[in-house]
């Protein structure tokens, strides 16, 4: 008897037996949905009766159940064809072990092809901080504390009040090198500002009442200066630390509040800065975080001028 072995039926395969009688009107004896069930009465049938001629009483059909459908196949007369017909989904699907290892040694692959990938992209990421260089623009967003004081025989001045600020400019930029250790970098900045501030001062005179008075001034600047870094890699792309600026900041200063005075130029003022800095490099660009900034910035007087210290904490952003 030719023919795949019975008991083969993959249980992952829907299939239903159906038999009926081989009369004029043909009636359902049985529903087999069990495929081993099916297997031996397959084996009963045929081994008992189908090669008996004299004996056939009942012939089978089968009914393959696909998706949604409902599909009623012809009458197969002929056993191998049948189990042929039973046992083909299971021979176009792989065994499940082999399956198993053929998944598994793909991912394995794809793991490999992934790591390689990350360590391409780490080393010209670490290529591109080495070669980056450029402009690095920046703004600042800033708020502060004034204090003025003023003394010329016999006669002084002192006060305080606040200011806000708003500073945009660029960095001459060049990424650090890559190391585990501690890292440097130094780069030329160029900053435009302007600042609003209201004071409040108090003018002290031999022999008469002090007298107090308010007033907002209106301050542009250019700043030009040198900054250096100082900081880590915490990973191969992502530097953190501390800039240090000093700026020349000439500067021009008007009173507001005051119709009667006149704006004037200070030409020797100089600027401070301290400001957290945290740098993300991507495969073609370097990518700064916000960071927080202090700055200090000394008017130091000049002819009848007073002394003015500004300190400011702000926020910068990068772009």
């Amino acid at each position: 008897m030719s023919g795949l072995p019975l008991g083969t039926v993959d249980a992952a395969f829907d299939v239903d037996i159906l038999l009926y009688t081989n009369t004029p009107n043909p009636k359902l004896i049985k529903k087999y949905s069990s495929h081993q069930e099916a297997s031996k009465i397959f084996g009963i049938f045929y081994g008992n009766r189908a090669r008996n001629p004299q004996n056939k009483r009942y012939i089978p059909y089968i009914m393959m159940q696909e998706a949604m459908k409902d599909i009623k196949m012809q009458i197969f007369q002929d056993r191998n064809l049948i189990l042929q017909k039973i046992n083909e989904p299971i021979q176009n699907n792989p065994d499940k072990t082999e399956s198993l290892s053929d998944n598994n040694d793909n991912t394995n692959n794809q793991n490999n092809l992934n790591t390689n990938s990350l360590l391409r992209n780490s080393e010209a990421i670490r290529e591109q901080w080495k070669l980056k260089g450029g402009k690095l623009y920046s703004t600042t967003v800033s708020g502060g504390i004034s204090y003025l004081s003023y003394n010329n025989d016999g006669f002084s001045m002192k006060g305080n009040g606040f200011n806000l600020g708003l500073n945009r400019g660029f960095y001459k930029f060049k990424a650090p090198q890559y190391t585990t250790g501690r890292s440097t970098w130094s780069s030329f900045s160029l900053f435009e500002s302007i600042e609003f501030s209201q004071m409040k001062s108090t003018i002290e005179m031999a022999e008469i009442p002090d007298i107090t008075s308010e007033y907002q001034t209106l301050t542009l600047a250019l700043q030009l200066g040198y900054v250096k870094g100082i900081g880590r890699y915490l990973t191969e792309t992502k530097w953190k630390g501390l800039v240090f600026g000093i700026h020349y900041k000439p500067t021009m200063v008007a009173t507001i509040s005051d119709s009667e005075s006149d704006p004037y130029f200070n030409y020797t003022s100089f600027s401070i800065d301290i400001s957290s800095a945290s740098f993300n490099s991507a495969m073609n660009k370097i990518a700064p975080k916000p960071g927080y900034k202090f700055s200090l910035f000394v008017l130091p007087p000049i002819n009848d001028k007073p002394l003015f210290i500004n300190a400011s904490l702000g926020i910068t952003l990068y772009n």
